[in-house]
């Protein structure tokens, strides 16, 4: 039994090798179905993948209120109530290009995220009522990743 799993596993192998993947797979195990194109014919495109950084060092038992998202475009993020009278963005980018943070509430002025790979963490007080904000990306598509958690964390 043991020496048919072996070859069965082989033999796929062997065919995906010969034929090419169709379809490529993340670090769930999940696929996209997408063709890829022979290399000789692949152009740089302005859609490659998004790249991860490391996660961010969120605190310990802390509410989340918006998990770690990442992107190198413009993105809006869930909007959330924090519990407390103060919630914490947790954010780290690299790359060329400006990230700011945007209130679309209209109670705030947007806050810059520099991208040298070093992670930002902001407080922010506000009232226990519904926020929305945008994590704003130009001249460029540096790599970001942004969470949120309720209360007052300093690191």
């Amino acid at each position: 039994m043991r020496r048919r799993a072996v070859a069965a596993v082989t033999a796929l192998t062997t065919a995906l090798m010969a034929g090419g993947c169709s379809a490529s797979t993340d670090s769930r195990g999940s696929t996209d179905g997408a063709s890829r194109a022979p290399a000789a014919s692949a152009a740089p495109s302005s859609t490659a993948p998004e790249s991860r950084e490391p996660s961010l060092d969120l605190p310990e038992g802390a509410e989340v209120l918006v998990p770690e998202v990442s992107g190198r475009s413009d993105r809006d993020l869930r909007r959330f109530t924090p519990s407390e009278d103060a919630y914490t963005v947790y954010a780290r980018c690299s790359g060329r290009g400006t990230v700011r943070i945007v209130d679309l509430t209209g109670e705030g002025g947007p806050h810059r995220i520099s991208c040298d790979g070093v992670g930002t963490v902001g407080l922010v007080h506000t009232d226990a009522k519904q926020q929305a904000l945008r994590v704003d990306v130009s001249d460029g598509n540096p790599d970001w990743t942004v969470a949120v958690v309720s209360g007052a964390h300093t690191g």
